[in-house]
């Protein structure tokens, strides 16, 4: 992850806040996540990572080849 700077509706004084973006767009292992474990913030944010995921890789390969079917697969929603 690379730290930027973000908007934040709150301000310190002049200080500026920082968060996190993905270098890397990689499906979560569906196989590892147990939903049960999960709460509602928790699930939005593996779903919301995996569409972003979904939109910044699948227009980079074959659609319909063996990678895109797999990206697919797993950037379905929980």
């Amino acid at each position: 992850m690379i730290v930027k700077e973000v908007a934040t509706p709150n301000r310190f004084g002049d200080r500026p806040y920082y968060g996190f973006e993905h270098v890397t767009m990689v499906p979560m292992d569906r196989r590892l996540i147990d939903v049960s474990l999960l709460d509602d913030k928790e699930h939005k944010w593996i779903d919301d990572y995996h569409r972003e995921v979904w939109e910044k890789i699948s227009p980079r390969v074959e659609k319909d080849g063996l990678a895109w079917k797999w990206l697919y697969r797993e950037c379905q929603p929980l």
